[in-house]
C-alpha cells in the first residue's frame, strides 16, 4: 500500500534510499573527525579511508568542507562530494572504536 503513496521511482523510495545513504556517509565522516588532537580519546571507524586520502587530509577536508555545512553546500563542493562518493557502501553501517588516547592498560 505505501508504494502507491510514496512511489517506486527516484522521486519516491529511490529518494529515501539516496538520503539514507548520504546521511550514513555524513555520519562516517563525522566519526572520522570527531576526536581532536587535544581530546583524551581517539575514535577510529573500522571502514578504511579511501586510498585517495590519508587520514590527516581526510580530517581536514571533513572539518573544512563537510562538518556543519548544509547539504547544498556539500554538493557544490567538488572535493567534499568526491570524498563522500569514495566512502563506498560499507559506510551504511557505522562501526567504530573509541578508546582513551593514552590508555596503557589492555
Amino acid at each position: 500500500m505505501s508504494h502507491n503513496v510514496i512511489g517506486l521511482s527516484n522521486r519516491g523510495y529511490g529518494r529515501i534510499l539516496g538520503q539514507c545513504t548520504a546521511t550514513a556517509k555524513l555520519f562516517y565522516a563525522m566519526w572520522l573527525a570527531v576526536a581532536r588532537d587535544d581530546d583524551p580519546f581517539v575514535c577510529v571507524p573500522l571502514q578504511r579511508v579511501s586510498s585517495n586520502y590519508d587520514m590527516e587530509s581526510a580530517k581536514k577536508l571533513i572539518e573544512n568542507g563537510i562538518a556543519f555545512k548544509p547539504m547544498a553546500d556539500i554538493y557544490r563542493d567538488k572535493k567534499a562530494k568526491e570524498f563522500l562518493r569514495d566512502c563506498g557502501p560499507d559506510t551504511a553501517i557505522n562501526t567504530f572504536v573509541v578508546n582513551l588516547r593514552d590508555n596503557k592498560r589492555c
